[in-house]
């Protein structure tokens, strides 16, 4: 089991296993169904807000849109050229997004399958995606030790936090100068003074 989400009510839950998604009663341990579609191990499921939908992604380098009335895949959305490592879906909603090993988040319409947009900022593959509740920023994690807080508006990088670089240097002049830091350094007489 890779991945696992649990609906509202607390019964149910949906895991990825192997190359398939799986529906589990919990209470009575049973499976209520199993979803087939990808080709090689699934990474990552998660629950559309409204409970109709689950969203897969996969080794396959797939991510794929599941209605959980029909069990039936919706369509299958193409756009990474390595594995998928995570997907979340946005509060509203409306888009999906997915973070691969090709290190790129594709941010998809929901309904259409359409990709609208890529990010790019990291140096090795997309390991983990969350969004933030009012859906206005994307966070990123890859296996670079890199996280970055995207503004999904515009693509920004809004904050880059590296692990190597994680502690606070104190501004040199020229850096105070630039980012107009006070107190300004003292300028450097062009003369020495005895």
């Amino acid at each position: 089991v890779y991945d696992t989400v649990l609906y509202s009510n607390g019964h149910i839950a949906v895991s990825a296993v192997e190359t398939n998604i799986v529906i589990w009663d919990i209470e009575t341990r049973r499976i209520l169904q199993t979803l087939q579609g990808h080709t090689d191990l699934v990474t990552s499921v998660v629950l559309s807000p409204d409970e109709r939908l689950v969203v897969s992604g996969s080794d396959d380098e797939t991510v794929i849109v599941w209605d959980l009335d029909t069990r039936a895949a919706l369509r299958t959305l193409r756009a990474h050229t390595d594995a998928v490592n995570s997907v979340v879906v946005s509060p509203d909603g409306k888009t999906i997004f997915s973070g691969s090993e090709d290190k790129t988040i594709v941010m998809w319409n929901l309904d259409t399958g359409e990709a609208i947009r890529t990010f790019q900022g990291h140096t090795t593959g997309v390991t983990s995606l969350a969004i933030t509740p009012d859906g206005r920023r994307l966070i990123s994690g890859s296996r670079d030790g890199v996280l970055i807080a995207w503004r999904v508006d515009t693509l920004a990088d809004l904050i880059k936090w590296t692990a190597t670089n994680r502690y606070i240097h104190e501004f040199t002049c020229e850096e105070r100068r630039s980012f107009n830091v006070v107190p300004l350094c003292e300028p450097i007489p062009a003369t020495p003074q005895s």
